[in-house]
């Protein structure tokens, strides 16, 4: 079975975010904005030398104030932002087309 027909299976039985896959860009912490009102695209993070987050367009990731370790990831971030550390950012496109980050590593 071809890897296009598996991925759909899964997706049919476990429903489309079996079908996202995850993106990894290594970059520098540029930009960061933060939305004071609402969770959706609390923390927004761009990266200075990397234009592709998402495997697209995307320079941006983000990160919601109701996702696990919100704070331990926004603190992470600002951390490797301070320190000019390099990041490897992990996402994957939301269905509504953003770009949303789950795991963070800073070398």
């Amino acid at each position: 079975m071809n890897t296009r027909l598996r991925k759909l299976v899964v997706g049919a039985i476990f429903g489309l975010p079996a079908l996202a896959q995850a993106t990894d860009v290594t970059g520098t912490v540029g930009q960061i904005e933060v939305n004071a009102f609402g969770s959706a695209g609390s923390f927004r993070v761009y990266t200075s030398t990397v234009n592709n987050m998402c495997g697209f367009t995307f320079t941006e990731t983000v990160i919601n104030t109701t996702d696990p370790n919100y704070s331990v990831v926004v603190a992470t971030i600002l951390a490797a932002k301070a320190s000019g550390n390099t990041v490897v950012f992990s996402s994957t496109q939301n269905s509504d087309g953003s770009c949303h980050l789950y795991y963070i590593k800073v070398q």
